[in-house]
């Protein structure tokens, strides 16, 4: 069953039962003081027939999402059968979400870009309009990324994790060009990421997901229009904010040295630990092999330490006499 209450004194009922409309849409006059939807919702024996087959898990994240991405939403879920509620509800939206996220301990102030253009896919005939908001800060302790797209969610990014990696990573790298040492390497994404938080929320006139489950969304266009855009407006506030842009720039830089210098470290302790064990194509240390490889007349001798191997390797038939 949903009501929807709307500031216009008006109240709307609807009813369905296993997918399918029961009546019809009731309207009628209200004098109550609020407006809001509720949607109430018993699940049927005949299709939920086991225990925890309802996700009440899911169910939250989801109203959490919608909540994160229409800022002053407010979703209340009451579960009836354990009597709990939950409310899910940001006020200034994204912006909030950071805050929670970070805890309020950024080291940079939280920005917001937004976009808004036409758009034409190559080889397609039909225009939509796209417009996006990115939101982010920098932040020495955590990192965070998450993209939605029309109020979802995309579990598995696409477009937009694309030219966020794109956008910051050229940006960043253009902001340490006259910091790097000689012949130091470029940054990469994944120095970047280290200390961003960050969230695209995009919205479209035409569907872009590339699944039924709408958690991948894919466009040509909107990717190089993207990564174009952020790397303009992120240099840009790089020149306005030069206290801000040294911080990123310093903390940038920990992160990819000390990046490198992990990996260094690991490759050296790789290569000492390998050069201890035997590889199966070697000899074993302390083998002294013989030129048969027929193992009918091969002899295999076991001397004991190294002062009898030497006079043993003497005395051999080095035809056939193996010594260990």
């Amino acid at each position: 069953e949903c009501t929807a209450i709307n500031p216009n004194g008006y109240k709307y009922f609807i009813r369905y039962e296993k997918g399918l409309q029961v009546g019809d849409l009731v309207k009628e006059k209200h004098k109550l003081n609020y407006r809001g939807t509720t949607i109430h919702w018993i699940p049927s024996a005949e299709v939920f027939r086991g225990e925890n087959e309802i996700d009440t898990a899911f169910i939250k994240d989801t109203l959490k999402n919608q909540a994160i991405v229409n800022s002053g939403l407010k979703f209340t879920f009451s579960n009836e059968m354990d009597e709990s509620t939950d409310i899910f509800f940001y006020e200034n939206g994204v912006k909030d979400y950071i805050m929670e996220l970070s805890e309020g301990k950024n080291f940079t102030e939280i920005v917001q870009f937004r976009t808004e253009t036409q758009a034409k896919e190559k080889n397609e005939d039909s225009e939509f309009k796209f417009k996006a908001e990115i939101s982010f800060a920098f932040h020495n302790e955590m990192r965070h990324m998450q993209y939605f797209h029309n109020s979802s969610l995309l579990e598995h990014g696409g477009t937009p994790e694309n030219y966020i990696k794109n956008g910051f990573t050229k940006a960043i790298d253009h902001l340490l060009k006259d910091k790097y040492t000689k012949g130091e390497k470029k940054v990469n994404f994944e120095d970047v990421r280290d200390s961003l938080i960050v969230i695209s929320n995009s919205y479209s006139t035409i569907s872009l997901y590339t699944d039924q489950t709408k958690k991948k969304m894919e466009s040509k266009f909107v990717q190089e229009y993207m990564i174009q855009y952020l790397r303009e407006k992120l240099e840009v506030y790089f020149i306005e904010n030069p206290i801000e842009a040294q911080k990123i720039a310093d903390q940038i830089l920990i992160n990819k040295r000390s990046r490198e210098k992990a990996e260094k470290t690991r490759l050296d302790v790789k290569k000492k630990l390998q050069s201890t064990v035997n590889n199966i194509t070697n000899r074993i240390d302390g083998f002294i092999n013989c030129k048969s490889k027929d193992n009918k007349e091969t002899e295999l001798y076991i001397v004991e330490g190294k002062s009898a191997l030497g006079s043993t390797k003497q005395g051999r038939d080095d035809r056939f006499q193996d010594i260990y």
